[in-house]
């Protein structure tokens, strides 16, 4: 790469640092509008829908970040998880369709509104939001001595939404949450061919940090 492809360092320098004078202010702003607290979760995930016949109930795994303003009504939330639901047999007339264990890893993003005051002790709330969804099973379909393998490795988009209730004790935030998500294609089905992967985590969780 040449010196012109490069750009001259010092204004470069100088361009990096009125870049950083107009933004800085912004992000000044957004700390003091929301302040940051972290959090995990865990729990048990049903699945639904179509892929209900050849899986079924799992657990899951999260950790989160997430932003408030100081009066707690409106919010959002960064969320990594890890989910497994078990695979299950299920009979098509002579054939025996087989699923296996199908993995979910995930990185959501939320938005969360509060239906109560901050000053009360326990606060439900809404969620819901989007999300990036990598996705991994496959399926075993055997007829006498015949056997068909099909397998799923895939990334795609989803939704999710859900409500939550929320404790204050001891100076940390415990809470509970029935979210449903929806992964586009993320599954495969009991007929072959890839479905929406529709599951509903039940999880709880608990919070520090923020307001």
């Amino acid at each position: 790469m040449t010196h012109h492809e490069l750009g001259n360092p010092r204004r470069l320098a100088v361009g990096l640092a009125l870049a950083f004078a107009l933004v800085a202010p912004g992000i000044a702003s957004a700390q003091a509008a929301y302040r940051m607290g972290f959090g995990a979760t865990g729990g048990v995930i049903m699945p639904l829908g179509a892929i209900n016949d050849l899986h079924d109930a799992g657990w899951q795994l999260s950790a989160l970040a997430d932003w408030w303003k100081p009066a707690r009504t409106v919010g959002f939330r960064a969320e990594v998880s890890y989910a497994r639901l078990g695979g299950q047999s299920i009979g098509l007339g002579s054939t025996t369709v087989s699923g296996s264990n199908l993995g979910l890893f995930s990185v959501v993003g939320d938005a969360l509104v509060m239906l109560r005051s901050d000053t009360a002790s326990v606060s439900p709330y809404l969620i819901g939001g989007l999300g990036v969804y990598h996705t991994s099973d496959h399926r075993t379909a055997v007829s006498g001595d015949v056997s068909n393998r099909e397998s799923n490795t895939s990334t795609k988009l989803g939704l999710n939404a859900g409500l939550g209730i929320e404790r204050r004790l001891a100076g940390a935030r415990f809470f509970a949450e029935a979210r449903l998500h929806s992964v586009f294609g993320g599954a495969l089905g009991s007929q072959g061919g890839r479905k929406d992967a529709v599951y509903l985590p039940i999880t709880v969780g608990v919070r520090v940090g923020g307001p």
